[in-house]
C-alpha cells in the first residue's frame, strides 16, 4: 500500500514537471512559449514557425490592444484557442489570451493553477470572476477569467516596468 503511494507521489511530481515546462514560460524573463513581450506580429509568426496566424477579424480590446494573430494550444489534454494581441500604433505584443475550447476544462484549468503558482494574490468575484498571480521569477502576470459556465480565459502579460514620476 505505501509502495502505491510512493509511485503516485513520484508519478504527480513528474506530471507538474512536465506541466511546470509547458504553463511557465523556460527562460527567466517574462514572455509566452515562442513568443516574447515586445514582439512585432511578423516576429510572433516566425517564432510560431507558422503556428501563429493573422486573425481574420481581429478583435479590439477596450485599452485599444488589437487582437491581430491566432494559433491553437494544447496542454494536459486541455485545447486553447490562442490569441495574441498587441499595442496601438506599432503593434508590438502586449498580452497572449489562451481561450479554453470547452467549459468541462475550466476546473481543471483553475486546479492546475493553483497547484503550480499557489493561491492567487487577488480573488475578484466579478463578474466575470477572475484569479490573478503575479510571478515575479518569470516577470508575468497570470489572470484567469470564468464567463458564466461558457468557457474560461487565462491571460499572460508582462509586469510592467516603473518608471520615473517625473516632477
Amino acid at each position: 500500500n505505501s509502495t502505491i503511494v510512493v509511485l503516485e507521489i513520484a508519478m504527480l511530481s513528474r506530471m507538474s514537471l512536465c506541466l511546470c515546462l509547458v504553463i511557465v514560460p523556460i527562460s527567466a524573463h517574462a514572455d509566452w512559449q515562442y513568443a516574447t513581450w515586445g514582439m512585432s506580429p511578423e516576429h510572433v509568426i516566425a517564432a510560431s514557425k507558422g503556428v501563429a496566424v493573422r486573425a481574420e477579424n481581429p478583435a479590439v480590446a477596450r485599452n485599444g490592444e488589437r487582437g491581430l494573430l491566432t494559433a491553437t494550444y494544447a496542454t494536459n489534454d486541455i485545447p486553447f484557442a490562442v490569441q495574441f494581441w498587441f499595442t496601438v500604433g506599432e503593434p508590438k505584443l502586449a498580452r497572449v489570451s489562451l481561450g479554453t475550447q470547452y467549459a468541462a476544462d475550466c476546473p481543471k484549468v483553475r486546479s492546475l493553477l493553483s497547484f503550480i503558482y499557489g493561491a492567487p494574490q487577488v480573488s475578484d468575484p466579478g463578474p466575470p470572476p477572475s484569479l490573478r498571480w503575479r510571478i515575479d521569477a518569470t516577470g508575468n502576470f497570470i489572470a484567469f477569467s470564468e464567463y458564466s459556465g461558457a468557457r474560461c480565459v487565462l491571460d499572460y502579460y508582462p509586469i510592467p516596468i516603473p518608471r520615473p514620476l517625473g516632477l
